[in-house]
């Protein structure tokens, strides 16, 4: 079984436990039980709930005010160069340039894609931690999403 971030964060997404897993430290005990039963390494395992951890904290520190819906230049660092195909940065100026993100949402999806591991960033989990980032994004002005730049490859297929 592949075991990455990216695998483990699918695994509980999919299955309907990510929400709440932050919730308390028993569930959380049995949900990284659960993890380790179906394969996953406790590394993956806890890097996945650092994750979602984070994209708590994210939405608990609320979105953008007016001022952030202002459009800018986002410069890279180095890391994030390294870390982040061109492809994928391409897709999220796009997304920021169709008013899909604001910059504090495009802020919060390239965080999190630095919390995986750079060989599981693809266009489509781009695509899939987009789409978790903003499930989650406390100031989502409820945007319908382009289905052709949010197909992601074996999920939401049905998604309307």
């Amino acid at each position: 079984m592949k075991n990455s971030v990216l695998d483990v964060l699918r695994y509980l997404f999919e299955g309907g436990h990510g929400t709440g897993i932050e919730a308390t430290m028993d569930e959380q005990q049995g949900a990284v039980d659960q993890l380790q039963e179906v394969g996953f390494d406790a590394h993956s395992i806890d890097r996945a709930l650092d994750w979602i951890r984070n994209l708590s904290f994210l939405e608990e520190s609320g979105g953008g005010d007016a001022a952030s819906a202002q459009h800018g230049i986002r410069y890279y660092t180095n890391q994030e160069i390294q870390h982040l195909p061109a492809s994928i940065r391409g897709y999220i100026m796009d997304l920021e340039q169709t008013g899909i993100l604001d910059m504090a949402s495009r802020e919060m999806v390239i965080n999190q894609l630095m919390f995986l591991e750079p060989e599981s960033i693809e266009l489509d989990s781009a695509k899939w931690v987009t789409l978790v980032v903003l499930d989650h994004y406390p100031a989502s002005p409820g945007l319908t999403l382009p289905e052709e730049s949010m197909v992601v490859e074996g999920i939401y297929r049905n998604m309307h």
